[in-house]
């Protein structure tokens, strides 16, 4: 079963790309003044749609959302500072995936901001191919001889100049007006850190399929969000928050938490969490960050199962690692709000997935549920080993 993904603009007349005949159905994200407000999938029928009456349809549909989008344009008219008034450097770290790369690049060669550079830092490079893919399309090459993203991602931070850094992955496909959007998300000095939905770039397979659908892809939803601590308890739920390949942060304020936490994410143990962290440790400082949907980022989910299972295993044992850093830093009552929030982590994702597939009301597979499950407990111990690799590595260099 196949679905192929397509953007619908709402408010131009433009017609359908060209949808194969093995598609069985399409994802159509609608778009509204090139703002995301909602995706749905429709059948592929015997005759095709015509794209004026599939309009209609998600119109009638989304109705409510336009209505709001409408509001906050025009209630909002007039504030801020123009979007294009801070540079932006683009950190992609990537590690021999040069062929994932180089689609990266193109999109962001497309890009409609002014003001921005684009710095690949490759991770332990064993070849010249990523080099070769970066000098081709005329952006700044750096590497990283040290195995492990938050590395390589503190690596680019060390290596930028804009105002703004922006990171997203190889395997991610942003949007034309993605830093047009990521800049206009900093209008306030309070905000320290911008985010963005990530859709899927496709779904071809049963893997993605099950990834975006059934497990919740990596989007946090198509209304604009404030994350902020003023006036309220400390909230310790970083995975509501953003994820990594759609992020940017003032350099300035990701620079004094210490940038990303080198005992974490992809190259350790904790096999990821590095982009919850440092998006966590940005509202413990007491500002904010700003989720915008309109800040979109196509992501290609992994293709096959095994691959799949993999993912969800180490998103286990780094989001309960990522909770672990949170305790560690925390005090007082905050450490008894953070084992609360592993504790729902656990009931409402965990044991809430098991209960239902039981009852037979769950697509997640049984045995992808339990990956996650057995990588949760894993956090404290593999948080503990790699902050010793750390600590061991960092007094061999000194």
């Amino acid at each position: 079963m196949s679905t192929r993904v397509v953007h619908l603009e709402l408010g131009r007349e433009e017609p359908l790309p060209f949808v194969p005949e093995h598609y069985s159905s399409l994802r159509v994200l609608a778009r509204l003044d090139g703002v995301p407000i909602g995706a749905v999938t429709v059948p592929r029928r015997r005759s095709p749609v015509p794209a004026g009456r599939l309009r209609e349809e998600l119109a009638a549909s989304f109705a409510e959302r336009i209505w709001e989008e409408r509001l906050v344009e025009s209630a909002t008219c007039g504030f801020g500072p123009p979007a294009a008034s801070l540079s932006i450097s683009v950190v992609v770290c990537t590690r021999e995936r040069a062929d994932l790369l180089d689609g990266c690049l193109a999109a962001l060669a497309e890009q409609d901001y002014p003001f921005f550079e684009v710095i690949v830092v490759d991770n332990a490079p064993v070849g010249d191919a990523v080099r070769r893919v970066a000098a081709r399309h005329d952006v700044r090459y750096v590497v990283e001889p040290r195995a492990g993203l938050d590395l390589a991602r503190n690596r680019g931070l060390a290596s930028s100049s804009g105002e703004i850094v922006a990171f997203t992955d190889d395997d991610a496909r942003p949007d034309r007006g993605w830093l047009a959007s990521i800049a206009a998300g900093f209008s306030s000095p309070d905000v320290h850190a911008v985010t963005g939905l990530v859709a899927a770039a496709e779904l071809e397979t049963h893997a993605q399929h099950l990834f975006e659908d059934a497990y919740g892809g990596m989007g946090k939803g198509f209304r604009t969000r404030v994350h902020s601590r003023r006036g309220r308890a400390m909230k310790f739920a970083p995975n509501t928050l953003g994820t990594g390949c759609n992020m940017a942060f003032r350099r300035e304020a990701l620079t004094e938490i210490g940038g990303f936490d080198p005992a974490l994410d992809v190259g350790t143990v904790t096999g990821g969490g590095g982009d919850l962290d440092a998006l966590q440790r940005i509202l413990e400082t007491g500002n904010a960050v700003v989720y915008r949907p309109d800040a979109l980022v196509s992501h290609l989910h992994r293709r096959t199962v095994k691959q799949l299972r993999r993912q969800i295993f180490d998103n286990g044992r780094a989001y309960s690692a990522v909770l672990t850093a949170a305790f560690l830093r925390a005090r007082g009552l905050d450490r008894a709000r953070v084992v609360y929030a592993y504790l729902r982590w656990l009931g409402s994702w965990h044991l809430r997935r098991f209960v239902k597939r039981l009852l037979g009301r769950e697509r997640f597979p049984l045995r992808l549920i339990a990956a996650e499950t057995v990588g949760a407990p894993c956090g404290p111990v593999v948080y503990a080993l790699a902050r010793r690799r750390v600590r061991r590595v960092d007094g061999q260099g000194e």
